[in-house]
């Protein structure tokens, strides 16, 4: 990609790697739109220790119309290291990816709408049941708009202090889950 070329000298040579990636990422989405669990594959993408090198992280959609929240996906640092690049084989690694064990706690995770309560997810402290039930340590939290007037929410645990720089680009790339369908 060399959009991340017009950036200069001011990336390092990870920094412009990962805006690369992730500028590849839109594409492999749109081409496999029809995979089920697409969300569990970008979320991996975007977490592992070649991007955003999270302990953990987990996507969630919040439905205040139908007062529910409910996970989608979630990664945890260690619990899947594939021999290759997933997008090769996108459902193969989707159906490893379900049989990890926080994954599928996430994905059991069900609660009433924090959109309709009014939980501010940036106070970490008004979500201490989501991140201490998933064993979320030091929760950082976004949320933003879905479609239909869901709300998705991203939770994430990072290895060390994420720059200002990272999480602009974290902001704005979650956004992304909400292409894959539920």
């Amino acid at each position: 990609m060399d959009a991340a070329k017009d950036y200069g000298d001011s990336l390092t040579v990870s920094e412009r790697k990962l805006v690369e990636d992730i500028l590849a990422l839109p594409h492999k989405i749109v081409q496999n739109h029809h995979v089920d669990g697409l969300a569990q594959l970008v979320l991996y993408d975007i977490s592992h220790s070649g991007r955003f090198g999270f302990k953990k992280a987990a996507y969630f959609v919040d439905n205040p119309d139908f007062d529910c929240l409910h996970g989608i996906a979630g990664f945890s640092d260690g619990e899947f290291e594939p021999e290759e690049d997933v997008w090769v084989s996108p459902a193969k690694h989707i159906g490893s990816m379900n049989g990890l064990a926080f994954n599928k706690n996430v994905k059991a995770f069900r609660s009433n709408s924090f959109n309709r309560k009014k939980i501010d997810i940036s106070d970490t402290s008004q979500i201490c049941d989501l991140t201490g039930e998933l064993g979320i340590e030091k929760p950082h939290a976004m949320g933003w708009q879905l479609k239909h007037g869901n709300h998705g929410i991203f939770v994430y645990e990072p290895r060390e202090d994420v720059c200002i720089w990272r999480k602009s680009v974290l902001a704005s790339i979650v956004a992304l889950l909400g292409l894959c369908a539920l």
